[in-house]
């Protein structure tokens, strides 16, 4: 997630320059991941990192933000003492009721403009059609993926072996070559063919 994050956070950088352009006209380029697990125990639910100096805590700039909000460390409490953050959070959680809910719409326009959108998609049977075929996509193309690396797992094995003694040669022969001595003697020593030690003689 941490790279995922980072390489998200690197083209959004690069799109703000064009070809030719001077680095002065570079944006800041914000990441925000909203995650349904936890992956920095013992850290608030919203963490923010940048570049620093390790030595001096110096922040190198402002143009990289990568916020990642845990929303399992999320803690219910009365919807007037959240943060604006701890409202989203809230909204994510899945732990308020409809009562909450509609608190939290009427304290913060911004989440109430995503509950009204979300009741519209529910009601929109064809938007959640193309919503439940995008899960179901997503869900087969998991379960093959898994079936292909288990069966991948056994066929790689055998290759992987396969494929270390050939590799093994190759230094051998490499080494051989080197020492000049003659193909001939190198076959004897290696499982290559005549063709296979010639390229090799050619990187020399």
């Amino acid at each position: 997630m941490e790279r995922r994050s980072l390489f998200y956070w690197s083209q959004m950088y690069l799109m703000g320059l064009n070809k030719g352009e001077d680095y002065i006209t570079l944006n800041p380029a914000i990441t925000i991941n909203i995650l349904g697990h936890t992956i920095f125990p013992g850290e608030p639910l919203h963490s923010m990192y940048s570049i620093y100096n390790i030595k001096t805590g110096r922040r190198l700039n402002e143009d990289m933000e990568l916020h990642f909000l845990e929303v399992p460390k999320f803690k219910k409490k009365p919807i007037n003492k959240m943060t604006r953050m701890e409202r989203w959070l809230g909204y994510f959680s899945n732990q308020l009721n409809d009562e909450e809910m509609e608190e939290l719409a009427m304290i913060d326009t911004a989440i109430k403009n995503a509950v009204n959108d979300t009741a519209i998609f529910m009601q929109d049977m064809e938007e959640r059609l193309k919503y439940i075929n995008r899960q179901m996509a997503i869900m087969d193309y998991n379960t093959d993926m898994r079936i292909s690396r288990e069966e991948g797992r056994e066929v790689g094995r055998e290759e992987g072996r396969v494929e270390g003694e050939k590799n093994a040669d190759r230094r051998t022969a490499f080494n051989m070559l080197k020492a000049e001595e003659p193909i001939e003697k190198i076959i004897q020593y290696t499982s290559l063919t005549e063709k296979e030690i010639q390229a090799l003689a050619k990187q020399l």
